[in-house]
């Protein structure tokens, strides 16, 4: 079955999601451009943070800056990453994410098809300033308040980018695998995985191990307390002492991705579930189907859950209250794909996406949407997106897809 008849028979089956509008090709991402500005030279306001790959700390990929991102939407530079990288083997790794810190963009290149580079990129002009070798970044990059965090295999490093070097190592082993890292003011935590399948939670503090508890997932941090999984058991610790506040069994022993806010812990990786802060105690789950979701996106008022591509069926979007078990939308009646990272703010949802246009065309859009499913602007790109990675300054936004670095502005 293809993917147009797999959609077809989808939509003649399902009529859309329970508990809400089931929306419109034309919401969840059709191919006209919306709100969309005469194009600007460069980005004049780069003052935001965006630490993690995943958003802040607490990997919920909520941008805590209301109304920055509403408005017309203005292009403002496009960068091929072979021009300034060097070498038709030399591009940007899109699964390193970006970072901005610092009145800095951060991203990772690999060159000549085998090593990697740590790029400082200039986010106004997209201008390169300095490039760094000494390092093989295995990981997405991660920025705390002065350092960057970087991976190699089973060892965790803090980078400082304004002397450019190296400020301590912490090696875990060879076969191991480090985690995302989350940042907590003078600390950082990762979760580490052994050639057995086992893991720990290890606290860090100025490259000194402070604690360290059992962990099979990465952890994520809000309101002052650490959350994490340890085999089927969702939990809360203090970051200070380790100290373990609460444990709850899972009842999917496949959740194994988490976001916190409002109060709430959201746990995916199979359908959805949500879990009180305070006590752990079950508050709802959904099955979200169909397949494996990923890491959900907490807005205000609004829940974002994405899912794999699992066999034919493609990547959906899915909507919840946070306090609701049952989703207000999802992507079952549109024909798009979403292409990678879902980002909120107060006001919408900004996601990127593929829409069929063709027998064997496409086109790709980046949008913002409303909790109620209206768009706000969108910009489209023919011959679709590749891989995308994302992140956003105060007044900017930055994408990364198909060897393309590009940045948007806001009015």
């Amino acid at each position: 079955m293809n993917r147009r008849s797999f959609l077809a028979s989808v939509a003649a089956v399902t009529a859309g999601c329970a508990g809400g509008y089931e929306g419109s090709c034309e919401q969840l991402g059709g191919t006209d451009q919306l709100g969309v500005g005469t194009p600007v030279t460069e980005v004049t306001d780069t003052s935001g943070r965006w630490p993690t790959p995943y958003g802040p700390f607490d990997g919920t990929r909520f941008v805590r800056e209301s109304g920055r991102y509403t408005g017309p939407v203005k292009r403002a530079w496009r960068r091929t990453t072979e021009a300034f990288v060097g070498g038709d083997g030399s591009y940007l790794l899109a699964d390193r994410g970006l970072v901005l810190t610092g009145g800095t963009l951060y991203a990772v290149a690999e060159v000549n098809y085998e090593e990697t580079e740590l790029v400082a990129i200039d986010p106004t002009d997209g201008r390169v300033v300095w490039r760094d070798d000494t390092i093989n970044i295995t990981g997405s990059v991660v920025a705390g308040p002065e350092l960057l965090y970087l991976r190699d295999e089973g060892t965790l490093v803090a980078f400082d980018p304004d002397q450019q070097e190296v400020v301590w190592r912490v090696q875990f082993g060879m076969r191991r695998r480090v985690s995302v890292p989350v940042v907590d003011g003078k600390r950082v935590f990762v979760q580490v995985t052994g050639g057995d399948g086992g893991g720990r939670l290890y606290a860090l503090r100025d490259g000194q191990r402070e604690w360290n508890t059992p962990a099979s997932a990465g952890p994520v941090v809000a309101d002052g307390r650490l959350y994490t999984i340890s085999d089927e058991t969702v939990k809360a610790v203090a970051p200070d002492s380790g100290e373990l506040l609460w444990t709850s069994a899972l009842e999917e022993s496949s959740l194994d991705k988490l976001a916190a806010r409002g109060g709430r812990v959201y746990l995916t990786g199979s359908g959805v579930t949500a879990v009180d802060a305070a006590s752990g105690d079950r508050l709802w789950s959904h099955s979200a189907p169909p397949g494996r979701t990923r890491r959900a996106t907490v807005g205000h008022g609004r829940v974002y859950v994405p899912t794999r591509k699992v066999g034919v069926t493609w990547p959906r979007l899915y909507t919840y209250a946070p306090g609701g078990s049952e989703p207000l939308s999802c992507g079952q009646l549109s024909s798009f794909t979403l292409s990678g990272p879902v980002v909120a703010t107060d006001e919408v949802a900004v996601y990127p996406g593929v829409v069929e246009t063709g027998e064997d065309s496409n086109t790709g859009f980046l949008q913002a949407q409303r909790p109620d499913g209206t768009v706000e602007w969108r910009v489209t790109s023919s011959g679709g997106l590749g891989r995308v990675s994302m992140c956003a300054g105060c007044c900017s936004l930055f994408l990364f897809d198909n060897r393309k670095l590009r940045a948007f502005v806001f009015e």
